[in-house]
């Protein structure tokens, strides 16, 4: 990549000078032709006013004829300059993206390789093992966090790809939000067990939209909390109503956000570090959806600090 783009650069100092180069010909190349033909006109126009008339006239030519070059030479360059400038920011998208999308594939392999690998090893260990009651409990507890993790994953890749083509559809219903959040808290308690989640949530709060698409936005922000917030994180999620506007936040305590990174985070794929060298999982996926079906709900998420550590995401519907 960066061999490809200093090529370029080269490139286009080369294609400039040229231009400046040949530019510059041509303005000596046509003094040189006027020189010539005032050369001739002394000789043939004999001396007197004639004569400096017709010097005259050769002058505003010569003059006329160097700021018609220097006119459309400039106009050329600036637009020549304009397109390379567009055409590096486009490279260099183009670039991001593909490292991006190369994250994603070896970070997704890992993600869908690790809950395979402990499921598979779990029914393994029960079928040629006879445990104890409790072991067996905690192995078929382990396996189903794990397939709620694949599950998850997949959720993800099929709703990013479907944000992406336009196909996703989002329900335009009223639902009780506050039960919505509830619900799906508590359903959840097995796969977040390690995360001591503290709720404030008003009762009888309802919005317009997709409950299921409201309750990805929710996981997929403590999901993300959970990630950058050490081993026994603690989260907080409560849901107000402020006359018509209704509030869903989810903070955290863990290593925040840094201001130059808030403006990235939602961006598909995105992720801090290498993907090889990264110690926290997931994919990129998660907060490039929670933005998307935020807009879906005409909707608005802000990135917080939160004191004295941690992030705070603010999501504001409008009932």
């Amino acid at each position: 990549m960066r061999k490809t783009k200093a090529l370029l650069t080269i490139l286009v100092i080369y294609v400039v000078m040229q231009f400046c180069w040949w530019a510059y010909m041509l303005v000596d190349l046509n003094k040189e032709v006027f020189q010539h033909k005032i050369e001739l006109t002394k000789i043939q126009v004999n001396a007197g006013n004639a004569q400096q008339s017709a010097l005259r006239d050769l002058d505003k030519k010569l003059h006329s004829r160097f700021w018609m070059v220097a006119g459309e030479g400039a106009v050329f360059l600036i637009l020549l300059i304009f397109s390379i400038q567009r055409l590096l920011v486009a490279y260099n998208k183009e670039m991001e993206l593909a490292r991006q999308q190369k994250n994603f594939l070896l970070s997704i392999t890992h993600e869908f390789k690790s809950p395979l690998a402990a499921v598979k090893l779990n029914m393994q260990t029960m079928q040629r093992h006879k445990l104890e009651s409790d072991k067996e409990k905690m192995i078929i507890s382990s396996t189903i966090q794990e397939a709620d993790r694949l599950n998850k994953l997949v959720e993800n890749a099929l709703m990013a790809a479907q944000i992406e083509t336009h196909t996703y559809q989002l329900a335009k219903e009223k639902f009780d939000f506050s039960e919505c959040i509830a619900t799906n808290l508590q359903n959840r308690a097995v796969t977040l067990e390690r995360t001591h989640i503290v709720t404030d949530i008003d009762k009888d709060i309802y919005i317009t939209g997709d409950c299921t698409a409201a309750t990805s936005i929710l996981l997929n922000l403590i999901e993300n909390a959970e990630k950058y917030s050490g081993d026994h994180p603690e989260i907080k999620v409560s849901l107000k109503q402020k006359n018509k506007e209704v509030i869903l936040t989810v903070s955290d305590n863990g290593i925040g956000i840094a201001d130059e990174e808030k403006g990235k985070i939602f961006e598909k794929f995105y992720r801090v570090g290498n993907e090889d060298t990264r110690n926290s999982k997931g994919t990129g996926l998660g907060l490039y959806i929670v933005k998307q079906l935020v807009d879906m709900h005409h909707a608005k998420i802000s990135v917080l600090d939160n004191a004295p550590k941690g992030t705070i995401f603010q999501v504001t519907f409008t009932t």
